[in-house]
């Protein structure tokens, strides 16, 4: 267990100490049992470190609201625990995580995997996309539906 963001982060490390270190971090209601398999395939070769994110599985709720940020946050205190950079692996959601991490703090980041990711809405990473404003607001108010 790890504290951040007022939140006991129940954090599992498998694999030799001084491998570099691979972490894992799951979609929106995953678990660190999500990852048993992958981490049995990774852990002879590498430092696996999977956690629950606040308010997941074993991990205490956080008084702070869900955000990016939030997550950037947690996964500072995860690659402390891991003592250097690290592979993040992303699934799902958790793939908008790792892409913002890789984003802003590239030397922390070995590489980036995203495992079945979750599209990130248009004009993100833009200051400002007018033309996804206007189709957010039109899907918002039933004007018209997503496309895939």
């Amino acid at each position: 267990m790890i504290n951040v963001v007022g939140s006991n982060l129940d954090l599992v490390a498998d694999g030799p100490e001084d491998a570099p270190p691979v972490v894992l971090t799951s979609g929106l209601v995953g678990t660190v049992v999500d990852w048993d398999a992958v981490t049995r395939l990774l852990a002879p070769a590498v430092r696996v470190l999977r956690f629950d994110r606040p308010g997941i599985g074993a991990s205490t709720p956080s008084p702070s609201a869900v955000s990016g940020r939030r997550e950037v946050t947690v996964l500072d205190a995860v690659l402390d625990f891991a003592g250097g950079p690290a592979v993040l692996v992303g699934h799902s959601l958790a793939g908008l995580h790792v892409e913002a991490y890789a984003r802003l703090r590239p030397a922390r980041v070995r590489g980036a995997v995203l495992v079945d990711p979750s599209l990130a809405p248009p004009g993100i990473g833009r200051p400002l996309d007018l033309d996804a404003a206007l189709a957010a607001a039109l899907v918002r108010f039933g004007a018209a539906t997503p496309v895939t």
